[in-house]
This record gives structure tokens, sequence and C-alpha cells, in this order.
């Protein structure tokens, strides 16, 4: 069964890596490379920061456009499993072009040059399988549009990083920041994590689940991701208890 809308999705997702991989760029190197903190930076670093602002627009864009869906595409709510949403599937397609995009630059670098080398092209790997299904085949796009609010939490990750290498560590925005970081990675990736799995237990006798077929096995790669979210979430806040309790002895 394939989505009606494949060749919009395929348009999509070409003009979105086209964005994510030449224009975002152009404007993160044209608005902030005049910073006095990040001409400091080493060469590895510059190229990073850019990463990040790329990053960090794209996250932004789609959980605006996931959340707007999630609360406004009541067919897919009903029909969590082969419900059609263009405007779903269009924000999928979005976030896949900017996958794109990255596994390009990954590949055109090398694990010395990028951090996270070989996790982000694993995790890029898995999106990739995961969404593809939801975009050609039309199928899972209500609970993959839930889960990609996700992305709330990856601008205050990637907030983190700059005020890090700006040497802020010790700033009450990086404290806030933290903060917020923790709380936007717990409503997004852990708060949210059971309502799909409830869902798909509840409808796993139906004749809609059995039409996925081998195409259900994408769970699988689903409850891999929600592993690491669990592992990076249990790590967030063994930071932030840390940072914490550090500043608070600061102030005794």
């Amino acid at each position: 069964m394939a989505s009606r809308y494949v060749e919009s999705n395929v348009l999509v997702m070409i003009l979105s890596s086209f964005c994510f991989y030449f224009i975002v760029p152009w404007f993160s190197r044209k608005l902030t490379s005049h910073f006095e903190s990040y001409q400091k930076l080493p060469s590895k670093l510059q190229t990073e920061w850019h990463n990040r602002n790329v990053l960090t627009v794209h996250s932004t864009i789609v959980t605006v456009l996931s959340i707007y869906v999630a609360l406004t595409d009541t067919d897919g709510f009903r029909n969590a499993i082969w419900a059609e949403s263009q405007m779903a599937e269009m924000v999928l397609s979005i976030l896949l072009g900017y996958i794109y995009s990255d596994i390009v630059y990954l590949l055109q670098s090398s694990p010395s040059q990028t951090d996270a080398y070989w996790g982000s092209m694993l995790h890029h790997i898995v999106v990739v399988i995961i969404y593809s299904c939801c975009t050609f085949w039309g199928c899972y796009t209500h609970l993959t549009i839930v889960r990609t609010i996700a992305e709330v939490s990856t601008p205050f990750v990637n907030m983190r990083w700059i005020l890090d290498a700006c040497k802020m560590k010790d700033s009450k925005l990086f404290m806030y920041n933290g903060i917020f970081m923790t709380l936007t990675f717990f409503g997004g990736r852990i708060l949210l994590m059971p309502y799909a799995y409830v869902r798909l237990y509840q409808l796993r006798n139906t004749k809609d689940f059995q039409k996925l077929g081998k195409v259900a096995y994408t769970i699988l790669l689903g409850i891999f991701v929600d592993g690491l979210n669990i592992y990076w979430f249990a790590r967030i806040m063994r930071g932030l208890i840390k940072y914490i309790k550090i500043n608070t002895t600061r102030k005794d």
C-alpha cells in the first residue's frame, strides 16, 4: 500500500536537502562567523558550530509543525497506522531531507573531523528506514509525528554545546538552558514514549496492523532508538544534579 503523496514527498525531500545543505549553512556563516567566541575556536569546532546551527533550525521547524499536525490531525489520531495526511508526510519529508543532507556531509568528512561520527551515521540510517516507511507507504504517520516532537529538546542541546565552546559553563544562561534541556528532553522523548507502544499494542490484532507485513519490524528499530533516549536522559540527569551540587557548594 503506497502513499498517495509519494511524488510531492520526494519533491519536499529534495528541497529540504538543498536548503539544509546549502542555504542554512550559508546563513549560519553569514550571521555568526563574526562572533569573537567563534573566531577563537579551532577549525574543527567552527565546523561543528555551523552544523549545530543548521540542526537547530531544522529541529525548530520540524517541532513546531509536528505539534501542529499532532493537535489538528483528527483522522490520524483515530487511525494511528494507515490514516493518510499530506501535512504529516510533508513534515516527515522535511526531516528526511535534512537527514540525507547530513549523511552527505558525514560522507565528505571523517570521524576525526566530526563529533560522534559513527553514532550520527547509525542514527541517520535508522531514521531513514523508519521515516521512509511513512513517506513512501503512508503508514505510522500519526505515531511518527508524535515521536518527532522529540526534536523540541534539540535546540537546547545545541545551545549547551555552543555555551560550553564559548567558555560560559559558569553562567546563569548555561544553567537555565540545562534545565530547559532536561525538561524538554523528558517531555518530548521520555514522556511521549509509552504513547506509541500503547497504541500499537491496542492495534496489534487488527487488520490494519496485519497489512503492515514486514514493515511492522521497524518497531524494533524504534525500540533501539528509545533505549538510547533513556540512556542519554539518565546522563543528562546525572550531569544536571552534579552541576547543581557544584554550584550550591560554591555559594556555601
